[in-house]
């Protein structure tokens, strides 16, 4: 399993260990399983030499420290280390309009602490970690734990769910489709018809009947949900830099 690498500069350590708490506790709500390592630094520029040694995946900024500030890191980091998200951390929210010159993924307020940190980690899966989380598919011959990015879609035939994988693999397990949509719906997976839960990451192009999978696989879209699927999928495809829709 890939580990999630998450670094928290703080300096102030009391503000370092709530934050990091509040990872802890998101993480372990998640439905999947995360393996994660989580670093603390009071010292931006440690923070910076530790990146360069290994880059981290994500990365809490506090924006005031003395010597090197958060600006500072985000702007080095940018560099050095591009594929590495950024989440700033300040008790002034004056600072979020400074903030967007380094394209941070979320902006927390010390003050709102636990909510925005909630808020920020939700985004950060949304946006990119689905390929670090690992699934249990419950029950059935064969089933066991996998990568939610290997999952393309998921099929419902009575109450048979089949998960049909990236490597041509397929797991097929006694349940209902809904608790699975419902636990999987902050990680990019779109119920685009009664009998199907597809993630949005192989879906190429949204025809005006199905779903085209990057695999030529074709997907039928119910004709309830066709509206919601289509502006998921553009929201999708500006978040990605593609065109996904007719």
């Amino acid at each position: 399993m890939e580990t999630l690498r998450v670094a928290v500069c703080d300096d102030d350590r009391v503000y370092l260990e709530q934050i990091k708490e509040e990872i802890k506790e998101y993480i372990g709500s998640m439905p999947g399983t995360v393996d994660m390592q989580v670093s603390l630094f009071t010292d931006g520029r440690r923070l910076y030499e530790a990146g360069q040694q290994q880059p981290f995946d994500l990365v809490f900024l506090d924006i005031e420290m003395p010597e090197r500030d958060g600006f500072w890191l985000a702007e080095q980091l940018g560099i050095s280390c591009p594929e590495t998200r950024l989440i700033f951390v300040s008790s002034h929210e004056s600072w979020v309009f400074d903030a967007h010159e380094y394209m941070p993924l979320w902006f927390v307020r010390k003050g709102l602490l636990k909510r925005d940190m909630g808020r920020a980690l939700q985004k950060y899966f949304q946006v990119t970690a689905r390929r670090k989380i690992s699934y249990k598919i419950q029950g059935g011959f064969g089933a066991g734990e996998v990568l939610l990015r290997d999952i393309m879609y998921i099929e419902c035939n009575g109450h048979t769910l089949t998960y049909k994988m990236s490597g041509g693999a397929e797991y097929s397990v006694y349940g209902s489709l809904k608790p699975v949509a419902e636990e999987l719906r902050d990680y990019g997976f779109l119920r685009i018809h009664r009998n199907y839960l597809v993630n949005q990451a192989y879906i190429s192009q949204i025809e005006k009947q199905d779903a085209v999978l990057k695999t030529g696989a074709v997907i039928p879209m119910g004709r309830d949900r066709k509206k919601g699927v289509r502006e998921m999928m553009m929201e999708y495809g500006r978040k990605h830099g593609s065109r996904l829709c007719d």
